[in-house]
């Protein structure tokens, strides 16, 4: 028998999904504020220092900073920092551009890594994941939906996954979309969340000479 529409069961199934969301956003700030003092106070300023390095680097900081973000995507550099980074460097709105922009290159470039050049070693040491093997199930039946799901809310580090979609029969125009598309509200809220720290540290942004 179908469930109708407005029936509680839809409602009750509504609210889990949204006490969910609102408790994965408190746990990435929770994660995203101890990344940040880890990394200035543990990590030897490396926050600042990649920061100070971009901006040094003028009318080209966005080009140089998508590019080390689209790098740090192959090497399985955690994507809070590059987005925080952002936020810091740009703002809230070219930073989610920005931020977008390398993260979707560089899993472009891990999709076309382990569908050529990196497949076989890949397959050697990812192919016994479970994560794979459901993926390469659920990626010929409902690609597009699994990948939009993947990416909204992201179980695996965004590097992994991309990888494993590489190696799955999935096609790459859908794979291109949903990476570019499906990963802004996270994006946005990270890159937010830098510019206020910016905001609040220092009490200005970073401006380009």
């Amino acid at each position: 028998m179908d469930v109708p529409l407005h029936s509680p069961h839809l409602n009750q199934r509504q609210k889990a999904s949204l006490r969910a969301t609102v408790l994965k956003l408190l746990l990435l700030v929770l994660v995203m504020g101890a990344f940040s003092v880890a990394l200035e106070h543990v990590g030897e300023n490396h926050l600042t220092q990649l920061t100070r390095w971009v901006q040094d680097q003028g009318a080209l900081a966005p080009i140089a900073f998508i590019l080390i973000n689209a790098l740090g995507v192959i090497l399985f550099i955690p994507q809070v920092l590059f987005t925080i980074i952002a936020g810091m460097l740009f703002g809230p709105f070219e930073g989610v551009v920005h931020a977008t922009i390398g993260l979707t290159l560089g899993a472009c470039a891990c999709f076309f890594l382990a569908r050529g050049a990196l497949r076989n070693p890949l397959k050697r040491r990812m192919g016994r994941h479970p994560a794979y093997h459901k993926l390469e199930a659920l990626s010929r039946n409902h690609p597009i939906k699994v990948m939009a799901l993947s990416r909204t809310v992201p179980v695996f580090p965004i590097p992994l996954l991309s990888y494993l979609w590489g190696l799955t029969p999935a096609p790459f125009a859908p794979y291109l979309l949903t990476t570019a598309f499906c990963t802004i509200p996270e994006t946005t809220f990270l890159t937010m969340g830098g510019h206020l720290l910016q905001t609040g540290v220092t009490g200005h942004n970073f401006s380009w000479g």
